[in-house]
């Protein structure tokens, strides 16, 4: 039995969703544990994945730094797993040659648009996942954009793809009666990344068409961002999953606005498994699966919207699209590539 330590900066949200479904999907023989400091909001106790203990990490460096050993100590895991950017950062303490490090960027941080200091703070953190990558065993990404990220950092690095898996495709819906009062949803934290300037530009751009209906964020809420005031857009904070599957199904369309994305995000994912059709910002990862349609601007994304609400046949096509990146067999490589990730030991 091997034990699995994971180990997160920034547990909630997609990562969370992401540990959860390795665990789900990783088999018998691993026994996993949680070491993680929650974002506002999140309960690092509850989500659907068996840990065999969860452990709070504090906030802070000297914290997390303490906490982690304390962890290693006393679990004496054979494999430490890093999920994101800042958990990364202490890679260099697992020691024990005999411990295999494995690392998940989940989107890295050099791909940040937001970044103080702009492309040279982007490039400082280029070079530091480099160094860094040399205490790696091993990289699980998300997707092949995010492969090969890695392959350009580390040439020669060990990579396993992980695909999102986590999901249950249901039956195709019907399009909405009134075009004009389809709601549209989006789901993720209020930040620069999902970049909220540009979903209100589609809901403006769709009001100009004479659309009626709401635009629901989920996971944001307005007085995080002034360009979420809008009052076709609602702000719903943080809901349990069950909801979120209810509201997407009630709604017509999903779409993505992130600026940048390590792979096809769960939410997209999701969406897709709920019957919609997803419309998204064209980004390099977007286009590593299918999803209903890209466009690079607001107004273009608009257009994409207003047409399949407009359209029951394009509609329907629309989800089709969607739901063909939904491959069972992402669910099999996903499987196949945790149980050599972890079962193979140095």
């Amino acid at each position: 039995m091997v034990k699995v330590l994971h180990v997160a900066e920034a547990y909630g949200g997609g990562v969370a969703t992401a540990i959860q479904s390795y665990v789900l999907s990783s088999g018998v023989e691993t026994e996993h544990f949680l070491l993680a400091y929650a974002r506002p909001g999140h309960d690092i106790g509850t989500g659907r994945a068996s840990f065999v203990d969860v452990r709070e990490m504090g906030r802070g460096p000297w914290s997390q730094i303490r906490a982690l050993r304390l962890a290693i100590a006393d679990l004496k895991p054979g494999v430490v797993h890093f999920h994101s950017s800042f958990s990364g950062l202490l890679r260099p303490l697992v020691r024990n040659r005999s411990v295999k490090r494995v690392y998940s960027p989940h989107c890295f941080a050099f791909l940040r648009t937001d970044l103080r200091g702009g492309s040279a703070t982007r490039k400082a953190v280029w070079w530091c996942e480099r160094l860094l990558a040399n205490f790696t065993d091993e990289f699980a990404v998300a997707g092949p954009y995010e492969g090969r990220l890695v392959a350009e950092i580390h040439p020669g690095s060990k990579i396993k793809m992980l695909p999102p898996a986590d999901w249950d495709k249901k039956s195709i819906a019907e399009p909405k009666n009134e075009p004009s009062s389809v709601d549209i949803c989006t789901l993720g934290r209020v930040c620069p990344q999902k970049d909220p300037k540009f979903f209100r530009g589609v809901v403006d751009a769709l009001v100009l068409k004479g659309w009626s209906g709401t635009a629901y964020w989920i996971g944001g809420l307005k007085n995080q961002s002034e360009e979420l005031e809008h009052p076709n857009i609602q702000c719903l904070g943080w809901l349990p999953r069950e909801d979120v599957h209810s509201l997407m199904q009630a709604s017509g369309v999903y779409v993505h606005s992130a600026a940048w994305e390590a792979s096809v995000p769960y939410s997209v994912m999701e969406a897709a498994a709920a019957g919609l059709p997803v419309i998204a910002r064209d980004i390099p990862p977007m286009r590593d699966r299918p999803v209903s349609a890209l466009g690079g601007t607001p107004e273009e994304v608009a257009e994409l919207v207003w047409h399949v609400i407009t359209d029951a046949v394009a509609w329907r096509q629309a989800v089709r699209d969607a739901m063909s990146a939904l491959d069972a067999r992402y669910h099999q490589q996903q499987t196949a590539s945790l149980r050599t990730l972890y079962e193979s030991r140095l």
